[in-house]
């Protein structure tokens, strides 16, 4: 075909850029795309070739036969879709409509552009029966004219849903008009592309809000008009806009939307959305790179490239079997039409129409990887199940896969830190948690959209294997709300919710991340639940883990607490057969249809068609097997109700009820995907004799698990403050770690899940000999017992590993010292408040920091330490304020420590007129909450260089961030109080 020309150029280019790809972050730009010669403004045999492919990747072309098995049904469904449109068009006289259906909203408008689309495609499919017929074409003029005189034209103000306006309509519109070249009068055809651009005439802006600048899917969705508006007005300039505006896609980001090099992608600031807005962004990619490749137009851009990257670490991580991840598609769960299995068929297509572009080296990979999605019981061209194809999708496919080698089952643990998910393959199956925290929101709804997802980012945990039913067969409009499994929620009677009526981007304060060490991980979330759409108050928290090693699943729970609700954890809600299946309790089997019992101290059950489960501690367990009804207008208020939008489905739930107000409530279960009641029970009889994986803790300090084995250890841990895990390993912070000893051999792999320490430092009950390999952010402090630290200022939750060699044989003992350390109080402390305070001193008043331009609120606070009695060697070097936020305008906040050169200050006098000159910046505080506690800034660095240079005294601040930054009021106590600050020394 045609169309592998244009692959091939693409990939000369991406093979000569592959080397660059990689830019270090600070380094230099990339050259911009090549320009365009001068001669192309006038040169139409470029257009038109040009315009030619834009139909090829819309119909197919010609080079297929029209009778081939795989391709004849989706033909005639096609054609009778345009039949339908034509037979029930209104084109009498001037209508008020086009359809009977869609009147007046800008959707509507928008649904009938698109409408004239599909008409357009059939009218240019090879071997459709309205192929080339004259009234289908005079129909899809007379439409187009219409939309413009109606709707859709210069001066046009826009209403409702900007997306129709700068992104809906304009691709329908200029799909059409590239279909219907020839047969469009010219003065129609140029009303209407003056309408997409005068509501699209640039890629990077959007008309609707002038401030806001295009990102990820949207900004790649209005390039790819541009693009075609250029092309179809015969514009240079405009095709060179549109292709340059994807270069700011290209580029990885450290916060925001789009790509991140731990293979996150996020849009709207703070959702998970590589399965919907990725998505889109990848199709519209494919599209744009194969229509430039080879033209005057071509992407140069050397940060293409990267694009590779995202195949392998943003979309293999998440797929499964052809099913695309539900944590990552936001909203789209509650489409009608939509499911895991579109999503993993649509992104099928965009990388099969990507993979001859790719380099030689990578083109292998990428195919076995498409072929093992085909594979695994998943059909990509089974057009039902996969929600829809086309003609270029199944050719591109072919081209693909056919006589490909799969991949094979994957192995494999990946965790994604910048967008709070995590994922862990085990050959027939896959894990995930979809997390929060105060970076990330915990779901999204708007535009009627996912009016339920309230606990879909509460930690909620997906299981899939080859049951492709399970999320894709009316799941979401089915499954009860409150039961999402996983999860710990407050009980619908105690904390009833209403829908989500308007925009609710939710995130609030707690930290969610991991370790992962090989294919295993610790991951876990400190959550304090959300408030609903009403502002009901609810305070439950608590602290949560999940450990994937191997092929078992541990979850955690502890210091779950609340006030003013009931508490439940969800162990399980899984789809089951119409009349239910069977659920085995220690041995006795029973049906699941009809069952609402609690099990007293149950040891192990087995879920027929989903696996195993244990339960180490004593405690009830409810479960319930149960038919539910939803409609996907319940979920999806844009959605009207009619009789397909009904459906039931069977569930069986397991949970645990924590109870009113609980008081440090846990729980523990293990997760065994797969395994037989068989292999469950020797499960559970294996636990009970202390083989296997153990609990070691699991208290709201730390939680962890081990494996000692056969002379291998494996330890996991999540530590959410100070704390020793298994008597093996301290940490100092809060941290993450997943440590193996093999022998002689012991591998640690550890990182920071807050993403805002600057240091971490563990203690480890070892003795190492040697450093077989560590990162370069890793410190060895001590060889005996072992002690290193870890810089992970803007490590943005990535794992760090160190190897080392050990004594098999010994077990020093940690430090005594513990989390305490040596600890030194504050010499002096005072704040100072600005404006018409300015010459009033606060001494013995606390101590207050907020910054607003507003100086008679602005407040600073001064510390003073004497250093003459501090130690030399340390490892770790803590500020420590013991405060909380203390303003109505929010409870997260965030203020910066600054070193202070000059130490002749006096508490007793100072005011904000003889305030001393801040200095550097040397980190930063986020306080969160109105209820004080401790909190640490890292000052190791300072502190080595102060002590070092024999200095007796330092001064520190607290101030604002400076510049036009706002703060909330902090309360800190200070050294009258008895719980003044401190510096800790580890």
């Amino acid at each position: 075909m045609r169309s592998r020309l244009f692959h091939a150029a693409i990939a000369t280019v991406a093979a000569a850029l592959i080397t660059p790809m990689m830019l270090a972050p600070g380094s230099a730009s990339p050259p911009p795309n090549a320009p365009v010669p001068d001669h192309v403004s006038t040169g139409k045999p470029a257009f038109v070739d040009m315009r030619h492919r834009l139909v090829e990747s819309l119909t197919g072309g010609r080079d297929f036969h029209p009778d081939d098995p795989q391709l004849a049904p989706l033909i005639d469904s096609l054609n009778a879709d345009a039949q339908d449109h034509l037979d029930t068009m209104n084109t009498e006289g001037d209508p008020e409509y086009l359809w009977p259906d869609m009147e007046t909203a800008e959707s509507d408008f928008g649904n009938s552009a698109q409408r004239l689309r599909t008409m357009a495609i059939v009218y240019q499919t090879k071997g459709a029966a309205l192929e080339g017929d004259p009234q289908l074409a005079d129909a899809i003029v007379f439409g187009l004219d219409w939309l413009e005189r109606q709707h859709y034209h210069v001066g046009s103000q826009q209403y409702d849903n900007w997306w129709w306006w700068e992104i809906g309509t304009p691709a329908a519109v200029t799909d059409a008009l590239a279909l219907m070249y020839e047969e469009t009068p010219a003065d129609v055809r140029q009303r209407l592309l003056d309408a997409v651009r005068y509501h699209v005439p640039d890629a990077t802006k959007r008309v609707r809000h002038p401030g806001v600048i295009e990102t990820g899917a949207n900004r790649i969705d209005k390039a790819w008009i541009v693009i075609r508006w250029g092309l179809l007005d015969e514009d240079s300039d405009g095709i060179a806009e549109g292709r340059d505006a994807l270069s700011q896609v290209f580029e990885y980001v450290t916060s925001g939307d789009g790509f991140y090099r731990d293979g996150s992608f996020v849009q709207h600031n703070d959702i998970a959305y590589t399965g919907s807005y990725g998505l889109v962004l990848m199709g519209g990619l494919s599209r744009t790179l194969n229509l430039l490749a080879g033209t005057p137009w071509e992407v140069t851009d050397p940060n293409v490239a990267n694009v590779w990257n995202w195949i392998f670490d943003s979309y293999e991580p998440i797929t499964f079997a052809g099913q695309l991840f539900d944590h990552t598609r936001g909203r789209d769960i509650s489409r009608i039409g939509r499911s895991t299995l579109t999503g993993g068929h649509g992104l099928f297509h965009s990388i099969a129409n990507l993979v001859e572009a790719a380099p030689d080296e990578l083109q292998p990979r990428i195919r076995a990887y498409l072929a093992e999605m085909a594979q695994q019981g998943y059909d990509p061209y089974d057009a039902p199940r996969a929600g829809g194809t086309s003609i270029p999708r199944i050719l591109a496919i072919r081209d693909a896969i056919d006589g490909v080698e799969p991949r094979g089952p994957l192995t494999m643990h990946k965790q994604f830190p910048a967008m709070d998910r995590k994922a862990h393959f085990q050959g027939d199956w896959a894990f995930t948690v979809s997390a929060r925290s105060s970076r990330i929101a915990g779901y999204e709804a708007g535009n009627g959209e996912n009016l339920r997802g309230w606990y879909t980012g509460e930690g909620m945990t997906y299981v899939y294997d080859h049951d492709y039913r399970q999320y894709a067969d009316e799941f979401w409009p089915t499954v009860d709300p409150y039961h999402l499994a996983g999860t710990t929620v407050a009980t619908e009677d105690s904390y009833p919710r209403t829908d989500n009526t308007g925009w609710r981007q939710p995130r609030g304060a707690g930290t969610a991340g991991g370790a992962v060490l090989g294919d295993d991980g610790a991951y876990g979330m400190h959550f304090t639940a959300l408030r609903d759409e009403a502002g009901q108050p609810i305070d439950l928290t608590g602290k949560k883990s999940w450990f994937t090693l191997g092929d078992t699943i541990v979850a955690l729970g502890a210091g779950i607490e609340a006030s003013n609700v009931a508490a439940q954890t969800t162990v399980e809600n899984r789809m089951v057969p119409d009349g239910g299946t069977t659920l085995t309790v220690d041995g006795d089997a029973k049906p699941t249809a009809g069952m609402d019992d609690v099990l007293d101290n149950p040891s192990w059950l087995h879920l027929d068609g989903a696996g195993g489960y244990l339960f180490p501690s004593d405690d009830a367990l409810r479960v319930r097997g149960e038919a539910r009804t939803g409609r996907w207008s319940d979920i999806g208020a844009n959605l009207p109700a009619h009789p397909d939008d009904e459906a039931t489905r069977e569930y069986a739930t397991f949970w645990f009820d924590h109870g009113d107000a609980p008081t440090d409530a846990s729980y523990a279960y293990y997760l065994l995907p797969g395994r037989t009641a068989g292999q469950t029970e020797q499960a559970a009889e294996a636990l009970a004799a202390g083989t296997g994986i153990q609990i070691t803790g699991n208290t709201a300090d730390v939680q962890s698990v081990i494996r000692d084995d056969d002379g291998t250890t494996l330890l996991a841990a999540n530590y959410w403050t100070c704390a020793t895990a298994a008597d093996l390993v301290h940490s100092y912070h809060q941290s993450a770690m997943v440590l193996r000893q093999d022998g002689d051999v012991l591998d640690i792999s550890v990182s920071d899940p807050t993403q805002q320490q600057q240091r971490l430092v563990f203690d480890v009950a070892r003795d190492a000999d040697e450093v077989i390999e560590a990162d370069p952010r890793i410190s060895v402090l001590s060889t005996s017992p072992l002690r290193f630290a870890v810089d992970t200022e803007a490590s943005r939750g990535a794992s760090f590993q160190l190897s080392l060699r050990v004594d098999p044989d010994s077990r020093p003992e940690l430090p005594a010292a513990g989390c305490q350390g040596d600890t030194f109080d504050v010499q002096a402390d005072t704040y100072v408040r600005g404006g018409a305070y300015a010459g009033q001193s606060f001494n013995g008043q606390g101590l207050v920091v907020k910054q607003v331009p507003e100086l008679d609120w602005a407040r600073q606070t001064f510390l003073r330490f004497d250093l003459t009695d501090m130690p030399e060697d340390f490892g770790l070097a803590t500020l420590r304020l013991y405060g909380n936020v203390a303003d109505d305008g929010g409870n997260v906040t965030t203020h910066t420590l600054y070193e202070v050169p000059d130490n002749t200050w006096d508490e007793e006098t100072l005011t904000w007129n003889t305030k001393p000159e801040l200095g550097d910046a040397v980190g930063t505080v986020t306080m969160t909450g109105d209820t004080p506690e401790w909190y640490g800034i890292d000052v190791s660095d300072l502190l080595q260089e102060r002590i070092a240079a024999g200095e007796e005294q330092l001064t520190v601040a607290l101030a604002g961030p400076g510049g036009d930054a706002r703060t909330l009021a902090v309360f800190i106590r200070d050294r009258e109080s008895g719980s003044g600050p401190q510096l800790q020394f580890q």
